[in-house]
């Protein structure tokens, strides 16, 4: 039970979802949801300590606030049946009229940044692949999913009902591909299919993504041409669109970028995002994408411009090694700089520890920068 709020009284069986709607437009108010669990420590940590703050209690009187427990209560289950949830603490943002307009999962758990996340909480146009409708029909193995089966589900048994489906965009097999294991053929549907989820889903489609990326990235780009340039655009268009947003997620945005890097097919897409980070954040971190490409790219500018950054980098900094002055010297060779390339290999060989390291630095430049241009 949280401390010092009650959740409302009526709304315990998910029958009644009706009534919070009907509270929620007499008083012109959007719900509230605070989806937390007995297990979870950040929601102890909220509900002892932000939650009963005076200054906490008065900013969610905006809100028609619904407490529910994703293990212990029948709305719980619910709500996460209804939008896919499988992490605590989440705060689901519903219009009076019962449609989704954001998704929050984890907080910070001090008052200061709880107070500024209820702040920025505000009604946006709701997520358009959800429904208001409640009482959706799901087949037997996702409705036995929440809470989080112990066992799990058999993939073959979710690949089987997915062959059968007409439509895999609708919002309950968006989420069945959003939380469950699939096969291949329905992930990679999801993945080249990115215009119409994000259009339908938003951030909660980015962010599937962005997990699928740190799962698959290996095995994914190590496929045919076709497949590996499907998954490259897919992250193109998603970091696109997350660094569009005007409060730009920092670690998603440095990770898409990595994650495009590391795939090497779209070069000059590749160099138009590296300009919006600059716009966005300056050109800190800049140069540290060079560690995932120096040694794949084939586009002269990107080359030039990653060393640039480099440069800026060593220029500012007293602690340098033999590998940054290697990737320096490798980029700038491939930026057609060829002057400044080799005084920079000279410095990675002087400033080598041992004749291992030595050898290594030589074996890398004879690579990479003397054949790596014509390498595919």
């Amino acid at each position: 039970m949280l401390i010092g709020i009650k959740p409302p009284s009526g709304f315990s069986q998910p029958a009644e979802l009706a009534s919070i709607f009907s509270k929620a437009k007499s008083e012109e108010k959007n719900v509230l949801v605070y989806v937390h669990a007995t297990w979870c420590i950040p929601c102890r940590a909220l509900e002892k300590s932000v939650l009963p703050v005076p200054a906490v209690k008065d900013s969610l009187q905006k809100f028609i606030f619904v407490p529910t427990s994703l293990d212990s209560s029948d709305l719980g289950i619910v709500l996460a049946k209804k939008y896919g949830l499988n992490a605590v603490p989440t705060f689901l943002l519903l219009s009076p009229q019962g449609y989704l307009l954001r998704y929050k999962t984890g907080v910070e758990t001090d008052t200061a940044h709880f107070l500024q996340f209820l702040s920025d909480f505000k009604s946006e146009a709701p997520i358009k692949g959800f429904s208001s409708n409640f009482s959706i029909a799901y087949p037997r193995f996702y409705d036995s999913y929440f809470p989080k089966s112990k066992n799990g589900v058999d993939p073959s048994i979710v690949s089987g009902y997915l062959e059968k489906q007409g439509d895999l965009e609708n919002e309950v097999n968006f989420n069945i591909l959003r939380v469950m294991n699939v096969a291949d053929k329905f992930e990679l549907y999801f993945l080249t299919h990115y215009r119409s989820y994000s259009e339908k889903f938003g951030l909660l489609y980015a962010q599937r993504v962005e997990q699928l990326y740190l799962n698959d990235l290996k095995r994914m780009t190590g496929e045919k041409d076709i497949v590996r340039y499907r998954v490259f655009e897919t992250v193109m268009y998603v970091a696109d669109s997350v660094m569009g947003r005007q409060n730009r997620d920092w670690l998603r945005s440095f990770r898409y970028l990595s994650f495009a890097g590391r795939s090497g097919f779209n070069w000059e897409e590749y160099g138009r995002l590296l300009d919006l980070w600059e716009e966005s954040y300056g050109d800190s971190h800049l140069d540290n994408f060079s560690r995932d490409i120096y040694k794949t790219c084939q586009d002269p500018s990107v080359c030039k411009k990653l060393a640039t950054y480099i440069g800026k980098s060593l220029a500012s900094s007293k602690d340098t090694d033999e590998f940054t002055y290697l990737r320096y010297a490798v980029l700038l060779r491939r930026g057609g700089q060829r002057d400044l390339a080799q005084t920079a290999y000279e410095k990675a060989l002087a400033i080598s520890p041992d004749n291992e390291k030595r050898s290594w630095v030589k074996d890398e430049w004879n690579r990479f920068a003397i054949v790596g241009r014509s390498s595919k």
